[in-house]
């Protein structure tokens, strides 16, 4: 079994804050000498700490002998490292390699990740998807302009990003998208960067959300606060989402039980494994919690939520309104509605690509988030 990473510099189209028109994503590439085929996985934290991933990686890899994909899989699932890898960064980064080796061992069986998950049917019919824009550094007309085009398109939703400006500046550019009648998210980014608010601080924020149905409101206040969140979602009757600063079961479990937000979000890129994340979607079922992917990457990371989406049942799917060129690489254009049918009937996410283009995205230093 060979593992490597792949660490990359894009282009990104649009105004995006902290990433300076580059982005970086990194991908664990998987191999076996059974097969000619190659299986990939997103690592999203790639996008913040590409070195630290790579020294993960490199340390991990070590420990795979396996040829068969699937022992290699129960090996990482039953890894245990002493005071390192329950939860945080190194779980997540286990995690996408777990998630490579299944593509690989989809592509091998010629299976589609959707039913190799489990779900015979394929498509989730009840699965809503949500256009993700309206990026903080963009103004209210801007964001107008962008909601006119997601309405054109058919989505059933519409997130924007609130935050980084104080509430009388953010309040203008939210209004934007207040007479639509798409499912309309607001994310205050706060599991990205440390948050401007408390919860006292909603009493005036929530007057206009509230008035003007709001679907969700996203990571309102610092994702360490449970008490904080779950005083706000039993306050004000909208919903409250988050999710994407947690890794491993047992932080979503914890968080789950005591923030107590009506919407719990995950990232196979992020949050683990897919069956650390179909573990984190039956919890959150059984104690009647709305499920969403958080998807923020290129179509690697798309197309293999979308397979989750469909094949654990959730009730959104975040679909990133980000362009780079190194989606390029990759046969299948991901564009909302489209983009995406056919990718659960071919093997493993359902994209094809040739390794040897990567050489064309080199990291480069520097390009990394600016946080």
């Amino acid at each position: 079994m060979k593992i490597d990473y792949v660490v990359c510099t894009t282009d990104i189209q649009g105004k995006m804050h902290g990433q300076n028109n580059s982005k970086v994503v990194g991908y664990i590439i998987s191999s076996s000498e059974v097969s000619s085929v190659i299986g990939i996985s997103e690592v999203y934290a790639s996008t913040y700490v590409p070195k630290i991933i790579e020294a993960i990686v490199s340390q991990i890899k070590k420990s795979l002998t396996q040829d068969d994909p699937k022992e290699a899989v129960k090996f990482l699932k039953n890894l245990k490292i002493p005071f390192s890898n329950r939860n945080g960064i190194v779980q997540s980064v286990i995690g996408c390699m777990i998630n490579s080796l299944i593509d690989l061992d989809c592509k091998i069986l010629g299976v589609p990740l959707v039913k190799y998950l489990g779900n015979d049917l394929g498509k989730n019919t009840d699965l809503k998807v949500y256009a993700s824009g309206g990026t903080v550094v963009m103004t209210d007309q801007e964001i107008r302009k962008e909601l006119s085009k997601v309405e054109d398109s058919g989505y059933d939703g519409y997130k924007i990003r609130a935050g980084l400006l104080d509430w009388e500046k953010d309040s203008k550019r939210v209004r934007a998208i207040f007479k639509t009648q798409l499912d309309t998210m607001i994310d205050f980014i706060s599991g990205t960067r440390p948050s401007p608010y408390e919860p006292k601080d909603f009493e005036y924020i929530m007057d206009d959300l509230v008035q003007n149905d709001i679907f969700w409101i996203e990571e309102p206040i610092d994702p360490d606060d449970y008490e904080g969140m779950s005083f706000l979602q039993e306050k004000y009757q909208v919903n409250f989402a988050g999710g994407e600063a947690y890794t491993g079961f047992f932080e979503f479990k914890n968080f789950i039980r005591y923030a107590n937000l009506n919407f719990i979000q995950i990232d196979c890129s992020y949050s683990g494994d897919f069956y650390t994340c179909e573990k984190i979607s039956k919890l959150s079922k059984s104690l009647n919690k709305g499920i969403a992917t958080h998807v923020w990457g290129s179509s690697v990371t798309k197309a293999a939520n979308f397979h989750m989406a469909n094949a654990f049942g959730f009730d959104y799917f975040e679909d990133p309104l980000i362009q780079t060129s190194i989606d390029n690489i990759f046969d299948e254009e991901l564009s909302y509605p489209f983009g995406y049918k056919d990718i659960l009937d071919k093997p493993g996410i359902g994209l094809c690509f040739n390794i040897e283009d990567f050489k064309n995205f080199d990291f480069v230093e520097g390009t990394e988030y600016s946080w």
